[in-house]
């Protein structure tokens, strides 16, 4: 029998040192496909998504990022490091071939994947996600573009941001009261498909344990994490191999990356082929159309 801490967290001893943590569902014998959570999230957000599938056919890997969860911080990392990790994991696992899916703030670090590692690749997923940071720049208003100017030009003002509105928030004594105030704050600025998923209990309830897993160290490394998207990748989108089959979802009502950054992206990959939903949001698209995604990368 499996017990909690091994289900809903395992870690290894990368060979820097470093702890680095995941959770596996689905079928060990089944296609490995590695989930990068958005921002801020954790290894947990992949849960959310236990409503609206059985994982049944794939063996679905979600890791946290360096400086969340379970994984430890590193201080002076890129973009392109990430998949440095996954490949320690992956080899770990006795997985030589596998797939990678990057959600909002985690299709970054899964395009970074596919310029850094083609031969460990069998596709690449790209759902609701953030483009580089001229192109993001360009379509992102409201608070989700104030965070992003923060995280450029002052991210010790953002650690401080994140230690006040989501820390203490996520740490309060009286958690029914801070877990209502949060999703109330939530869904006050969401298109209908995200917001309808944040009314269903089951769905929040998972949010908010995996937003709390993503500040268990505190705001250091969401802060360090999310500077990142404001710097050069290190590569371009155009550099990634043609021989790399990479995809790309994305809803038209999506407000917290808008669809333009999904087009603009798409055009700068010339064989990234593409999907756009007009029904679907930033969240909603993923969890109603994750069996679609994952069987698509897996059967690639």
């Amino acid at each position: 029998m499996v017990s909690d801490e091994e289900k809903f967290g395992k870690t290894i001893i990368l060979s820097d040192g470093r702890q680095f943590g995941y959770i596996e569902r689905g079928n060990p014998e089944d296609k490995a496909v590695f989930y990068i959570h958005g921002w801020p999230s954790s290894r947990l957000e992949v849960l959310e998504c236990e409503s609206f599938t059985s994982f049944s056919g794939s063996r679905i890997i979600s890791i946290d990022r360096p400086g969340i969860g379970l994984s430890d911080f590193k201080k002076k990392r890129t973009i392109l490091d990430l998949a440095d990790d996954i490949v320690e994991l992956a080899d770990f696992l006795g997985i030589e071939q596998f797939s990678v899916l990057g959600l909002s703030g985690g299709a970054p670090f899964a395009h970074a994947c596919a310029y850094k590692i083609p031969d460990r690749l069998h596709s690449v997923g790209i759902v609701s996600g953030m483009g580089p940071y001229y192109i993001t720049k360009e379509h992102l208003s409201g608070p989700v573009g104030f965070m992003l100017s923060l995280l450029r030009v002052a991210p010790w003002l953002m650690r401080l941001f994140l230690g006040i509105v989501f820390v203490r928030s996520l740490r309060s004594k009286n958690q029914e009261k801070a877990k209502e105030k949060m999703r109330a704050n939530l869904m006050s600025n969401l298109p209908e498909p995200d917001e309808e998923l944040l009314k269903k209990p089951e769905v929040f309830a998972v949010t908010w344990r995996q937003m709390q897993e993503a500040f268990t160290k505190g705001a250091k490394g969401p802060t360090k994490d999310g500077s990142l998207y404001t710097k050069h990748w290190g590569f371009e989108l155009s550099d990634i191999p043609k021989e790399v089959k990479i995809f790309l979802w994305h809803g038209e009502m999506d407000n917290t990356a808008p669809v333009g950054i999904g087009k603009a992206v798409a055009k700068e990959i010339p064989h990234c082929v593409s999907k756009f939903y007009p029904k679907e949001g930033h969240s909603s698209l993923l969890m109603n159309n994750f069996d679609e995604i994952v069987n698509t990368l897996l059967n690639a």
